[in-house]
């Protein structure tokens, strides 16, 4: 006689199925101790078999986008920067541009894509995004080895094929996506107890873009008794990449790389306060608005300085709750929401950083609506910035006609990210790691 699946099978139900041939089990053949085995190899091949397609997928989004376009107007600054750094050698390259603002492991890998670029007869923007790239497959397989669960494979998943993702490694062409990478490979070692490995991997992500600084203070909390072996390879290995190019370039490498604050624009509170401005008008009234544009495009890096030190101190005092290894996986993502929501500057790409651990922190249905915020934003700008769909070239800096409306629904993707990271924040002072929330990758 057929019966129905026990009630605390109910979770397998559908693994049950694919066992049995899409019948109900007779659990006198088959019983508990022999099927859950079974289920369990099955949801993880069922997994495996949705990664593999979702990188597939994701992968090949990616290339035909680097292979059917240039992107934006980064693409001229970092083929100049490259052209210098050949020219010149990465030691030299900062005295020859004043506004040459990537780290010196970054200029090195750009005159690298050059040199691909003239072997290969590849263009340098398709050898540049194809490395970005293929490194969002590394970023997804560190993933997945951050938990090797399903829950694991499923972040991944929504990371390889979260649109926004797609756009900037695809289009873009900059190098959030290797720094990214390293960031998350540094994760990935410090919660296997390999904190000096953790700390060079962050000085390599520190060495491609400043930013990854920001989570730095996260790893050095949560190693513990071996927090001094994290800070003595994150160290060292800043200290190879910058030294010998500051050494040779002067003051100028510094000033260019760690002063760099992003691109003045209609953005965050800065930007807000200036839209107010000139909707009321812009005249005397209005005045004490465009004040607080000002102050805070020139003071707002304080601001920000103060929230992630709050937010650094939260995560401290959470430490004494269990779980640091989980719980660093969660803060990392929420470094960055704050980030973005206090930063006086902005650019599209910044809105990278928080994505490949963001399902970690956030309830499934708000991580979903997130992906979808920074993916229609990213579409409306690249599409206007290029004239049309499908993108060539993205011409940020151009006066286009639609320019007001990224301006405006840019205020509302900086408000999302304002809530998102409120709601992250009180998830991890709320949440108790012996209890369990129904995150995104639940």
């Amino acid at each position: 006689m057929r019966q129905f699946i026990p009630a605390r099978e109910k979770r397998y139900a559908h693994f049950w199925k694919v066992v049995n041939g899409h019948t109900m089990v007779d659990e006198s053949t088959a019983s508990d101790a022999m099927m859950e085995p079974r289920l369990i190899a099955s949801a993880r091949l069922d997994s495996d078999r949705v990664l593999v397609i979702a990188a597939a997928a994701g992968l090949l989004a990616r290339l035909l986008l680097a292979f059917t376009s240039i992107g934006t107007n980064d693409v001229l600054l970092n083929l100049y920067f490259g052209t210098l750094a050949g020219k010149y050698s990465v030691l030299f390259a900062y005295g020859q541009a004043d506004f040459m603002n990537h780290p010196p492991l970054s200029l090195l890998l750009m005159d690298w894509y050059l040199r691909i670029a003239s072997y290969t007869g590849l263009e340098f923007p398709v050898v540049f995004r194809t490395v970005q790239s293929l490194a969002d497959g590394v970023t997804a397989a560190a993933i997945v080895h951050l938990g090797r669960d399903s829950r694991s494979r499923a972040a991944a998943v929504a990371f390889l094929l979260c649109p926004a993702a797609i756009f900037i490694s695809g289009f873009h062409c900059n190098t959030d996506p290797m720094m990214l990478t390293l960031l998350t490979l540094s994760i990935l070692a410090a919660r296997n107890d390999r904190f000096l490995l953790a700390g060079v991997l962050l000085g390599a992500s520190f060495g491609i873009k400043i930013v990854a600084l920001f989570a730095a203070p996260l790893i050095f909390l949560a190693a513990g008794r071996r927090r001094w072996d994290f800070a003595a390879g994150f160290l060292l290995l800043a200290m190879l990449i910058f030294a010998p190019s500051a050494l040779a370039g002067g003051p100028a490498v510094l000033s260019n790389v760690l002063g760099y604050s992003g691109w003045r624009s209609a953005w965050g509170i800065s930007g807000l306060a200036q839209w107010i401005y000139h909707r009321l008008g812009a005249g005397p009234d209005a005045a004490p608005w465009l004040a607080v544009s000002q102050i805070y495009s020139s003071y707002g890096t304080f601001v920000l300085g103060a929230g992630l030190l709050l937010f650094y101190w939260l995560f401290w005092r959470r430490l004494g709750a269990g779980a640091p290894a989980e719980l660093l996986t969660r803060a990392v993502p929420v470094v960055y929401l704050i980030v973005l929501a206090l930063a006086p500057r902005f650019g599209v790409q910044y809105l990278m950083w928080p994505l490949p651990l963001l399902p970690f922190v956030l309830p499934r249905a708000l991580y979903l609506v997130t992906c979808l915020v920074f993916s229609g934003y990213l579409f409306a700008a690249y599409t206007i910035w290029s004239g049309g769909f499908p993108w060539w070239y993205a011409d940020a800096m151009a006066d286009h006609p639609l320019k007001w409306i990224l301006t405006d629904s840019g205020f509302l993707v900086w408000a999302w990210i304002v809530t998102v990271a409120v709601i992250a924040i009180v998830h991890i002072h709320r949440r108790s790691f012996t209890g369990h929330t129904k995150y995104a990758l639940d």
